[in-house]
């Protein structure tokens, strides 16, 4: 401020004031600064607009003008410009006030040497240069996030859209007669589609959580079927390394809560992932109990606990870092980017909860993470357990202690008498010394797969020695293997139960294995035939080659009659040729893209006073607004590439009110093979 004038405009209505302030500066010289006085708010205002100032001493008493308005007309005009504000009245509260609407600063008259005086000037002045700095800042940060986003928008729909062919002709290659030298290839080809889609996913989503354009969907789930589900994904995998995958969810979980069940089941995924995957040996657990209740709301308590390689406590942190493993080594030997704890961490704290692990190498790992989760206005009641259990006795084996103590848990709660067994060896012999008097158990739960004599074994022996008598035997197998089924069948053992064990499927399978061998089992109603008998008219609009030939294949088995346009105005010229029961229109095309072509349709629509057609868009972009922008232009639906006939077909019999079809079988089945591929979320 010494190499050159400061630059000031006062606004004083008082020409003795306004004398007085300019003695106060020349007392510190008088080449330092240059003074332009006015006299009245709007001449000051006029001054803003044409010359250049570096402060504005501001009375708040104008002719013109009076109190907060006259400074609030003044910031307006000038936003950036440092504001002094002169006031003859000594409160607190209003140089409060005052800052809250923008001031630097403010004096009380008569009360400032030119010392004091010239200090508040500079200081205010460097305020403000630090605030003008921090909003440039500020606003530069806001224009690369939106150009991030914008350039993540366009990287989404260009790797998706290739994904989406290259992962659907894998799928359609499977379909054909293959030799099997030929069909492995194409389950190479689709397992690293696959594993590139996770990757792709995964950059994406932490790219948008770090943009702040992720958001958290709130609807209502129902947690016992949602873990059971989860669960039943990584089944198989674990038990392919023969471990043991368990699920322990304590009663006092709610039975509905509201939230992003698809987020909550990606950082499940992440964790069972890596858990089975670091783990050679043992089991993993999942554990969910209820952390924190409140009237609305409820912090749920996740832990993940595995028999595996451990963490070390000095890098405990390092992992959760992008990109990042806690050992190169751990790279090399089990793959993996380092992006799916990054991306967990940022979920859970999304869903308002924190992520922590505890380990030490060699010696296992846990997980532990809270999550908050909103409850619906009122809760499903919870099924009540038939009469018939109560007093039931029954005996569970099995060498893993967690597995068996879930078990014993569940038939607990609905009234069972239940003991427990560790060894085969230990079951005969128990049942070989017991009482004659003594009464043997009603249902016998038996591991399949336990060290020395497994289950099968345990029960030819019983069946031998006439241990089994009238007991009612049932296998606990961690796979729907034929040669399984065929041994319990032969020795007339009442049924199997898929591991990990869950409350629904035991209780079901439980009573199909109790229920008397001359009663006819229940059958479940088979739904219509597909379709319904109905042939759809359907307009598949998609420009690109590959992705039109993938639809196309997806549907020419159907009863469907296909016509296709290349962009948006063929599309909009054809609908209005012929009449459609469901339009697929890919968002982003040359010429016309699908945005615009759907608001032409429904707008033609409306002035013919027809009823509208269903319409799906079909696009690459997965970004929230993507979606909303769709539903906004007039779709009804919106699937994103990479799109799985499965989910097209189901898509087109919701939105023609078609209905896909079901196969009867019996209400005795005790569960669906486990490790069938489901979505993440």
């Amino acid at each position: 401020m010494e190499s050159s004038a400061c630059r000031i405009l006062l606004v004083e209505d008082s020409p003795s004031d306004a004398m007085l302030l300019r003695l106060a500066l020349e007392e510190r010289g008088t080449g330092w600064f240059a003074l332009t006085h006015e006299l009245r708010l709007g001449d000051a205002l006029g001054r803003l607009a044409s010359d250049r100032f570096d402060i504005v001493l501001l009375d708040l008493s104008l002719p013109d003008s009076g109190g907060l308005e006259t400074f609030d007309k003044v910031h307006k005009a000038a936003p950036y410009m440092p504001i002094v504000v002169m006031t003859g009245l000594d409160s607190e509260e209003l140089g409060a006030t005052l800052v809250q609407h923008g001031a630097q600063d403010y004096l009380v008259k008569g009360q400032a040497d030119g010392g004091a005086l010239a200090r508040c000037l500079r200081y205010a002045i460097e305020r403000k240069k630090v605030q003008t700095a921090l909003t440039e800042a500020r606003e530069a940060a806001l224009a690369a996030a939106r150009a991030k986003g914008e350039f993540l928008a366009a990287m989404s729909h260009e790797i998706r859209t290739p994904m989406n062919a290259i992962l659907g002709m894998a799928d359609l290659l499977l379909e054909t007669p293959l030799s099997g030298e030929q069909e492995g290839y194409v389950r190479v080809l689709q397992r690293a589609g696959t594993g590139l889609l996770s990757l792709i996913n995964g950059v994406l989503d932490l790219a948008k959580v770090e943009a702040g354009r992720l958001e958290l969907d709130e609807v209502v789930f129902h947690p016992e079927d949602f873990f059971a589900t989860t669960i039943e994904m990584l089944a198989f995998s674990a038990h392919k390394k023969g471990l043991d995958l368990v699920l322990h969810v304590q009663p006092d979980v709610p039975r509905a809560v509201v939230g992003d069940a698809n987020r909550l089941r990606q950082v499940l995924v992440n964790l069972l992932g890596n858990a089975i995957k670091f783990t050679a040996s043992g089991e993993v657990v999942l554990r969910v109990r209820v952390d924190q209740e409140a009237l609305d709301a409820t912090v749920l308590h996740f832990s993940v606990s595995d028999t595996g390689i451990g963490v070390d406590p000095a890098k405990r942190d390092a992992i959760f870092g992008s990109f990042t493993q806690a050992d190169a080594t751990i790279t090399r030997r089990y793959g993996g980017t380092g992006l799916g704890l990054t991306l967990s961490q940022r979920l859970v704290e999304l869903m308002g909860g924190r992520i922590t692990v505890e380990g030490a190498p060699g010696g296992g790992s846990t997980f532990s993470f809270t999550a908050r989760f909103g409850l619906p206005a009122s809760q499903p009641g919870a099924p009540r357990p038939p009469e018939w259990l109560r007093g039931l006795r029954v005996l569970v084996v099995d060498d893993n202690p967690t597995e068996r103590a879930v078990a014993v848990e569940l038939l607990s709660g609905w009234g069972a008498r239940v003991t427990e067994a560790a060894d085969g060896e230990g079951v005969l012999a128990a049942l070989a010394g017991a009482a004659p008097a003594a009464r043997p158990p009603d249902l016998v739960l038996l591991d399949g797969r336990m060290p020395g004599m497994d289950g099968f074994a345990v029960a030819e022996a019983m069946g031998r020695t006439g241990a089994l008598g009238a007991r009612t035997v049932m296998m606990l197998t961690t796979e729907q293997a034929t040669r399984d089924m065929a041994r319990s069948a032969e020795l007339r053992l009442g049924g199997h139960l898929l591991k990990p064990i869950r409350r629904a499927p035991l209780l079901e399978a439980v009573a199909a294995a109790l229920r008397p061998a001359d009663a006819a089992p229940r059958e479940t109603p088979a739904l219509a035939p597909e379709w319904a008998g109905r042939r759809l008219r359907i307009l598949l609009v998609e420009d690109f080659e590959d992705n039109l030939l993938l639809m196309l294949s997806y549907l020419k088995k159907m009863p469907f009659d296909v016509d296709v346009a290349e962009d948006g105005t063929f599309a909009v010229e054809k609908f209005k040729a012929a009449k459609y029961d469901l339009v697929l229109m890919d968002m982003q095309m040359p010429v016309m893209d699908g945005h615009d072509a759907t608001r032409a349709i429904r707008e033609w629509e409306r002035t013919q006073g027809r009823a509208p057609t269903p319409i799906l868009a079909l696009t690459a972009h997965a970004f929230r607004e993507d979606v909303e922008r769709s539903l906004a232009a007039g779709c009804d639906g919106h699937l994103t590439k990479p799109i799985s006939k499965e989910h097209l077909l189901e898509a087109i019999a919701e939105h023609t009110g078609a209905r896909t079809p079901a196969v009867s079988r019996s209400a005795g089945t005790a569960a669906a093979p486990a490790g069938s591929p489901a979505e993440a979320g």
